[in-house]
């Protein structure tokens, strides 16, 4: 499989200070990894953020501890809750979890938190109430609402410092700020205003890796001040020089068939981007090729809509036979069989394609839901695979498990990654676990009466895409359970990634 892949993989955040040569030093006994994969890094709220261990560990009862410096760490053995109480004070730092088997650290990043607010003339904007949704407030305009205070209409907030797009919304009409010039396109045709909370953040990369048998060296614009370096997240020895950082990889790091260095630095209070770098056996990928296809920082991806991809099997062909429905609206007879032909044919080599992310396919309903009246009318099947009445069984349309199995197979020989989309937020109302179960769905009315469809802003964890489509309510665990067991079905039956 050709794969055009970079010797180096480098993902960006943004942060950056001065310092002369320091060294770091950590003794660490390394031991198989209790964490899948890279741990997400944390960012901490100005004065408690929270998290759950679980999320980061296979087995949170073997946690024994959870400490940093200069800040208090509570652990709930119980829950696996973390609380950490306070900020640091500079912008990045580490978590050391030690577990009866090892210890971990986990990358923070300090709260940039600071007061922020919007003031407007109450003569440029005539409103009874006036609100403001942006990037701020997840776009939600309940949660942005002005005060008026004497001829101002004042929103006060506590932000991370950096730039905010929003609108304003005057006794429910969306508007741009009178008062701000700053503006940016929105991608839909219009534009949105910018708040800059705080100073712009100055450039400063990690802009270059040399390397020579053991030693790495990463340059940096500006002189660090502090850095974090881990090994398969645990902390490994560096030595900060005036524009550099020094590694010398651990001697363990050689019977590690794959492992990745991780790297930012700190420098005027600003952090770096952030830059991985892929080990096999201790020396330094510069091929994607050494790069196991289970390593999904090598994947380059392809998603298919099933449906509407390549018809291979006419026998499966088998459009909802609705006047209601317009034919683009309709199943169009793309199945598993087509794209199988498609690995075959070389198509996605050709692309330098290695994974495929399948859209759903669970059986849909048999007949016509929703509806589209903007221009032209036309209801819909669930030729998307989206709106599963069963989430087991494969829609005949697409195939059957035979055709599933023989898809990865031959991507798999290919050395290619299939992805399967599984619907868990919602199902159809004919699925047996609405019919059965009803009470396990969010309400469709809300307290006021109102419809909660498509109310992205207000209710985004709650509301339902359109009337049969029912939101499953994700904090019972009675529902989560059995979501849960067919998506171990799927892993188990078939040889998915």
């Amino acid at each position: 499989m050709k794969s055009l892949m970079n010797l180096v993989l480098v993902f960006l955040l943004t942060l950056s200070s001065c310092s002369s040569e320091q060294e770091f030093s950590s003794k660490v006994m390394p031991g198989k990894s209790e964490i899948i994969g890279l741990a997400s890094p944390i960012q901490l709220n100005l004065i408690e953020t929270r998290l759950l261990l679980s999320d980061y560990f296979i087995y949170p009862e073997e946690i024994v501890s959870a400490n940093m410096a200069n800040v208090k760490c509570l652990l709930d053995t119980i829950t696996f809750e973390l609380s950490i109480l306070g900020n640091i004070s500079s912008a990045l730092d580490l978590l050391e979890i030690k577990t009866k088997s090892g210890k971990y650290h986990i990358p923070v990043f300090g709260s940039r938190q600071i007061n922020a607010e919007l003031r407007i003339p109450t003569s440029a904007v005539k409103a009874s109430i006036l609100k403001a949704k942006g990037t701020f407030n997840s776009w939600n305009p309940n949660e942005g609402v002005f005060e008026e205070v004497g001829d101002e209409w004042v929103l006060k907030m506590i932000l991370s410092t950096g730039a905010y797009e929003y609108k304003l919304v005057a006794d429910g009409a969306e508007l741009s700020d009178p008062t701000n010039s700053t503006m940016v396109p929105n991608g839909m045709g219009g534009s949105n205003n910018i708040l800059q909370v705080g100073e712009k953040p100055i450039n400063n990369m990690l802009s270059g890796l040399s390397f020579q048998k053991s030693k790495l060296n990463f340059q940096t614009e500006l002189p660090p001040g502090n850095a974090i370096a881990t090994l398969n997240n645990q902390k490994i020895d560096f030595i900060i020089k005036q524009n550099s950082i020094e590694i010398t990889l651990p001697e363990y790091a050689k019977n590690l068939n794959q492992s990745v260095i991780r790297v930012i630095a700190q420098a005027n209070g600003q952090m770096t981007n952030e830059v991985l770098v892929p080990l096999s056996k201790g020396k330094v990928v510069t091929s994607s090729s050494e790069l196991d296809r289970s390593d999904m920082h090598k994947a380059i991806m392809y998603f298919v809509m099933v449906d509407r991809f390549n018809d291979a099997e006419l026998a499966n062909n088998h459009p909802i036979e609705d006047d209601r429905i317009l034919p683009i609206a309709n199943n169009l007879g793309g199945d598993l069989q087509g794209v199988t032909a498609k690995i075959n044919d070389g198509y996605f080599d050709d692309l330098g394609v290695n994974t495929l992310w399948l859209s759903p396919i669970a059986t849909n309903p048999d007949s016509a839901y929703g509806l589209w009246n903007k221009g032209v009318t036309s209801m819909f099947s669930g030729y998307h695979g989206y709106w599963p009445v069963r989430s087991k069984e494969i829609d005949y349309r697409f195939g059957d498990a035979s055709a599933f199995k023989s898809l990865i197979d031959k991507a798999h020989s290919e050395d290619m990654n299939v992805l399967l989309d599984y619907v868990a937020n919602h199902v159809h109302i004919e699925h047996p676990v609405y019919k059965e179960h009803p009470e396990w769905a969010t309400d469709l009315y809300l307290p006021d009466g109102t419809m909660n469809t498509e109310k992205w802003d207000e209710h985004r964890l709650t509301t339902w895409f359109d009337t049969h489509l029912a939101t499953l309510d994700l904090r019972k665990p009675e529902v989560i359970a059995p979501m849960t067991d067919t998506a171990l079905y799927l892993l188990t039956e078939y040889a998915l990634d």
